[in-house]
């Protein structure tokens, strides 16, 4: 089993998609998937998942389906995901190298269902424009805003509690 599933869900990003996936293939999270859906894209986006696909055939599996919309294409990629965790990188961002690292050491030293980690708001030349970055959430003993911010990226889920809970992406 892998240790990670990594989600990344894919429409008409072209420009940034290598950015992303180079991202994930240098993790220092050993044993990790990364599960690739192009949605019906039209620009060359399904040519690159096919690509790296090809290049990576142990770490990424590529999927391609008619344009359903983002839902349809992360609940397709929970679908094919062997791993302990789920977590979800939208195309057209990239991640620290330590970035699931983290999140899996979080998850493994707290026995936690979900994890929740900061995030930082760059332009298109890398400059932070926002950061946030939540502390450890303790029940009743801190500030619940990491879990007020709807999001389906910036988070880590044991799969198996997704399963349990037959939770999906409502599509549309």
């Amino acid at each position: 089993m892998k240790s990670v599933s990594v989600i990344v869900p894919v429409y008409n990003v072209e420009k940034y998609l290598a950015r992303c996936l180079d991202s994930l293939l240098g993790q220092t999270q050993p044993d990790i998937e990364i599960l690739v859906v192009n949605d019906g894209s039209t620009d060359t986006s399904g040519r690159i998942v096919d690509e790296y696909a090809q290049k990576y055939p142990d770490r990424i599996r590529a999927f391609h389906m008619e344009n359903e919309g983002v839902s349809a294409a992360r609940n397709r990629g929970v679908a094919e995901a062997e791993g302990k965790y789920l977590t979800f990188v939208d195309s057209d961002d990239y991640v620290t190298i330590d970035y699931l690292e983290r999140m899996v050491e979080a998850a493994e030293k707290n026995h936690a269902d979900l994890v929740v980690q900061g995030f930082r708001m760059v332009d298109e030349s890398g400059n932070v424009l926002a950061e946030v970055c939540p502390t450890a959430y303790i029940p009743g003993e801190k500030e619940e805003w990491p879990l007020r911010i709807i999001s389906a990226w910036g988070r880590l889920f044991r799969r198996e509690f997704w399963m349990q809970h037959n939770l999906t992406f409502p599509l549309g």
